[in-house]
């Protein structure tokens, strides 16, 4: 209840990793009565998150299996939260509300760069954790990457992603053996060298019997609500 700055540290399971969202500290006058009182919040998505998609250029019933998505590079791993930085202030025209439009600045995750180590998230851990889906399946629509536990998504540390690269191991159809195939996000149109905070990133797999493309989507502001909505 008095702490207003802390750290927080990504877990290096990315089953365990968390979506962390943080409101700005609210104030609300003292001379606040009734017990109906609203007070607005509104929550921000401080990480960055990465996902992943699998699409087929036919629509045969091959399958596709997918053993592992690693994403890998030099990340940091820790980050400092300050809640007074982002502090909302009362009103002046009505002094016992606190209005959510006041809450301009949102909250800031600042990594920690003695926290950069060499790190790398798998989607797909342990042997028996694949993903399998037809061609089919996934012809018309891109399908999402998914361990059977666990959620979809990566939930990292925002900052400056150095030597990052997507690595995929897959195989298709009959195929004799697994290929693997490793991109470096700099060499992608975006050159993705930062993750933003409240930003979510999509990876697109585009798989072929004889080849497989890559490409990268980062949409506006990752954010579910309307500007003005209150969570």
């Amino acid at each position: 209840t008095d702490e207003t700055e802390f750290t927080f540290t990504v877990n290096n399971n990315v089953a365990n990793q968390v979506d962390f969202l943080v409101t700005p500290l609210t104030l609300v006058s003292e001379n606040v009565t009734g017990g109906d009182t609203k007070v607005p919040l509104r929550f921000y998505h401080l990480l960055s998150r990465v996902g992943f998609k699998v699409q087929s250029s036919n629509e045969s019933e091959d399958e596709i299996v997918i053993s592992s998505v690693k994403l890998m590079g030099s990340f940091p791993t820790t980050g400092n939260i300050d809640l007074t930085a982002s502090t909302a202030k009362p009103s002046s025209s009505k002094p016992d509300e606190t209005n959510i439009a006041l809450q301009s600045k949102k909250p800031q995750i600042t990594p920690n760069a003695n926290g950069t180590t060499v790190a790398e998230y798998e989607l797909l851990p342990g042997n028996d954790n694949v993903f399998q889906i037809t061609a089919a399946a996934c012809y018309t629509e891109p399908q999402q990457i998914t361990p059977e536990e666990g959620g979809c998504y990566m939930m990292i540390m925002p900052g400056v992603q150095s030597a990052t690269s997507v690595q995929i191991t897959y195989k298709v159809g009959n195929a004799a053996g697994e290929e693997t195939v490793t991109i470096n996000l700099a060499d992608l149109n975006t050159g993705i060298t930062y993750f933003e905070a409240g930003y979510a990133y999509e990876f697109l797999f585009k798989v072929s019997t004889s080849a497989i493309e890559f490409s990268a989507e980062i949409p506006t502001d990752w954010d579910e609500t309307g500007a003005d909505i209150p969570v």
